[in-house]
């Protein structure tokens, strides 16, 4: 229902609208991984069938968008291309970011963080943790930058997961 390039501004009405609508009221959405070679997991047995059976697609799509520890920057592209091109085909995008535990280097699954909280994350020269948050929030502008170059407005799931105990954040 969303016609041709919306702006972010028509997107949080129409979802606002949602609510008032008797009928279709309900997002459907799908994540997909990635797993080198072809297609981001999920895209063609999930996106691509669904199309082929249905001639509709999801509302959403979602993809890991910001490069995880284990993409390179080619595989990286790859999905975020993926993505965009579902936004040219009149679908909304989202991406969430599994960001590196800026303490440690390690994994986003690596819990160990100060007891302070996170406010060596947003304190200039706080000392190497904050360094490592900025190069990553840095990384991740610049791929959203090529996203809003090519017109797409995407939906950013930053510290997802937020209520559990399995990410350092």
């Amino acid at each position: 229902e969303l016609d041709g390039a919306p702006t972010k501004a028509q997107i949080l009405t129409w979802l606002a609208g949602l609510t008032a609508r008797s009928d279709s009221r309900v997002l459907i959405g799908q994540d997909l991984k990635y797993q080198p070679p072809g297609a981001p997991i999920g895209y063609n047995d999930f996106i691509r069938q669904l199309y082929y059976d249905t001639h509709k697609l999801p509302a959403l799509l979602s993809g890991t968008g910001f490069r995880y520890r284990d993409m390179t920057t080619a595989q990286t592209a790859d999905m975020l291309w993926y993505l965009i091109n579902y936004w040219y085909c009149g679908g909304l995008i989202t991406a969430y970011h599994n960001a590196d535990n800026p303490w440690t280097g390690g994994t986003s699954g690596d819990l160990t963080r100060p007891e302070l909280g996170l406010s060596e994350l947003y304190t200039p020269g706080s000392g190497a943790a904050y360094t490592a948050w900025q190069a990553d929030l840095s990384r991740m502008a610049n791929e959203i930058q090529l996203l809003k170059d090519r017109g797409a407005v995407i939906m950013l799931r930053a510290f997802h997961e937020c209520t559990g105990d399995w990410y350092w954040w």
